[in-house]
């Protein structure tokens, strides 16, 4: 009974803890895109342009890691109900 509490106590925490990542670091929408420009802009400076791809693709690996963070949360809580 201690590991089913255990699993779920890591389960919820796991899933809390994706959910607050994807708050602060989703990558948006419509703002940016792989080339780091931001809709029609034309000209870039090559500064802001690097600034804007690292920003892009650091958002695009914290939001993979918050929904693989999610999806273990999830396994761990179906893991607990099914023992």
């Amino acid at each position: 009974m201690e590991c089913v509490k255990f699993l779920q106590v890591m389960g919820m925490s796991l899933n809390m803890f994706g959910v607050v990542l994807l708050a602060f670091f989703a990558v948006p929408a419509h703002t940016l895109n792989k080339q780091g420009t931001d809709g029609l802009e034309l000209v870039v400076s090559d500064a802001s342009q690097n600034n804007k791809v690292k920003r892009y693709w650091f958002y695009f690996a914290t939001t993979l890691f918050a929904y693989t963070l999610l999806f273990l949360g999830f396994a761990f809580q179906m893991y607990a109900v099914l023992l």
